[in-house]
Order: structure tokens, then sequence, then C-alpha cells
């Protein structure tokens, strides 16, 4: 065992180094005049003290295992009439070094007396664990308990690749793990929380940034799907109002055709240009106005409007053509043409 001789922890105490007087102060003189002299007293229990060099002879005190703390083989001089009553500690000094290192350790000695350095003590540490030995004094170990819980805190940080931070038993242990984050959790119910909170509202966070992103994706992916059915379906539209057009229009053209044949042929006209406006004017009559905005007057700009209106107003005008029902082919395109210039 290695005792400690500091001189804060041991305050020199001469009560056990007397000379044969039974007086401390009663100091040993070699002769009368050398009162002021001193010489080295060495004692187990305290460190030195100064008793006059010149006085002769010497004893000498062969220690090892009486006094492992000095050394062995360590020679220690002793005035030949001064006698150490007991070589060693004291009872009280091993309870004063076990209540020092229990006050080092946050805990208390609840032992009262001491035989020795291999005498058991009762301690209680700062956590409330109590047990009995004498390691305390003879390597200076502590609570066991608390020893024990710590090194299962490490385990338990270790199986999640982080670090207990705590250097000693607490109520409240720190933690670290190995993105860095450190928190306190309760020494009795941290292995029944979760580990990291902190890991785990950033996994959260990512996991829903992830989410949006995968559902942005995924809704413009629906977004450029419909964009192309719809342009499909308006293509196929198209294509079918122009094959309808083009029916229409055929139609249109033969039932035209046809009523233009029996006026002519009733009004026996022979004029070419007469034939012409009679047939533009049944096609007007028997078309409806869609196909006639359609036909006439879709055109990019309103000057290309204009010109076609122009072009049927010369010929279905009452002042240009003779047939009863021009007038009223002349107020149809009029309209149409109104209609298409207003939502130009």
């Amino acid at each position: 065992m290695k005792m400690s001789l500091d001189h804060k922890k041991f305050n020199p105490n001469l009560s056990n180094c007397r000379s044969r007087k039974n007086s401390v102060d009663s100091r040993p003189r070699a002769d009368s005049s050398s009162s002021s002299d001193e010489m080295s007293l060495f004692c187990l229990k305290n460190q030195e003290y100064n008793f006059g060099p010149k006085l002769q002879p010497h004893k000498r005190v062969r220690t090892g295992t009486v006094a492992p703390q000095l050394g062995k083989n360590l020679d220690i001089h002793f005035a030949p009439d001064m006698v150490c009553e007991e070589v060693g500690m004291e009872d009280d000094d091993f309870i004063h070094l076990a209540r020092s290192i229990a006050e080092q350790n946050g805990g208390v000695c609840l032992s009262e007396t001491c035989e020795n350095e291999n005498f058991p003590l009762v301690y209680k540490c700062k956590m409330g664990h109590v047990w009995e030995s004498s390691d305390v004094l003879l390597s200076h170990s502590w609570c066991w308990k608390c020893l024990n819980l710590l090194e299962r805190a490490k385990n338990y940080a270790a199986c999640y690749e982080g670090n207990c931070v705590s250097k000693s038993c607490e109520l409240l242990l720190e933690f670290e793990c190995r993105n860095g984050h450190r928190w306190k959790a309760d020494l009795t119910r941290y292995m029944h929380q979760k580990w990291c909170k902190q890991c785990i509202l950033d996994e959260k966070h990512q996991m829903k940034l992830k989410f949006l992103q995968e559902q942005r994706a995924e809704e413009e992916e629906q977004a450029r799907i419909q964009e192309k059915l719809f342009a499909e379906a308006r293509q196929e539209m198209k294509n079918e109002n122009t094959r309808q057009a083009a029916e229409s229009e055929q139609e249109v053209e033969y039932m035209a055709e046809a009523m233009a044949k029996r006026y002519i042929e009733s009004t026996l006209i022979k004029d070419i240009v007469a034939i012409e406006q009679v047939t533009c004017l049944y096609k007007i009559i028997c078309a409806s106005e869609n196909f006639i905005k359609a036909k006439y007057f879709s055109k990019p700009s309103k000057d290309q409007v204009t010109a076609a209106y122009r072009q049927l107003a010369r010929i279905l005008h009452p002042d240009k053509n003779k047939h009863p029902l021009a007038a009223d082919a002349f107020l149809k395109i009029s309209s149409i043409y109104a209609a298409t210039m207003a939502n130009a």
C-alpha cells in the first residue's frame, strides 16, 4: 500500500514522539553549550523535525515492512534519548485518510474506527450506494456499483457508435453520438429512451425532404403525361373537326349547287357571273354561322378578315345580286363579320 505523506493532509504532530522525560518540550541536548543546535528527527507518522544535528550517537532504524510508504531500506535517525511510541500510522490517521478519499469522491466514510489499512470500512457514495471494503485504503478504489453503471453506460453508447462523455457516475449522464450531438439522460432510464433525439429529428427531416422531392417529381411527371395526353386529344379533335368541316363543306356545296341549278333552270339565267353569284348565295344560306366563320373569316389578321368580308359583300349585296334571298345572305355575313371583329 502506498500511503500519502502530503503535508496538507497530515499536519505535523509530535504527540507520539516523546523524550524519556515524557515531554516534547524537553528536547535532548548534546551538552549545555549546544542548546540552539538542531538535528533532524524522522518519525514514521510525521515528516522531519529539527532537534539539533550535534546530538550523537544516532540510532539507526531500518524500515521496509514497518513503513513501506517511506520506501524500503531507508535509514531513519532517532536521537538516543527519544522514543517513538508507535512506528507507523495511528487508527485516527487511517480514518482521516479514508474520510479524505471519500470526500474527494463526493461520498462519506461511515465507519468510526480503523485498526489498520486492511481493516474493512463502510462507505457511502454520492449516488447512495453503501458498501464495505478495505480496497479504498489499499488501492484508492471507489464505489464498484458506480463503476459498473458507468461501464454499462459506455457499452450502451458503443452499441450506437457513440460515447459516454461522463467521467464519473452522476444522476444525469452525458452522451455523444457519432454525429457530435450531446445530451444528458437520466441514469436509471437512459436505456429505455431513444438514442440521439437530434439524429432522429434530422432523419425525420431528411425523410420529409426526400418525400417532398419524390412527390414533386411525381407531380411533374403526371403533369407532363397529362399535357401530352391533352396535346394528343387536341390534335385528334382538330383532325376530327377538319374531317367534319370537309364533310360539311362538301355537303354544303352539294346542296348549294343543287338549289342553284334548280333556280337557274327555272329563271333561264345564262350569265356566268350571275350563276356564280347564285351559287355563292345558296352556300351562305345553307351553311351554319360556325362554318361560314371558319371558312371565310378565320384569318390571321383583321385586315384579311375585312378583305374576305368585302369580297363576299360584292357578291351578295342586293345591289349586285338580284336573287330574292340576297338581302338575307348579306345580313348573315355582316353579323358574322361584326362578331368576329369584336372578338378579335
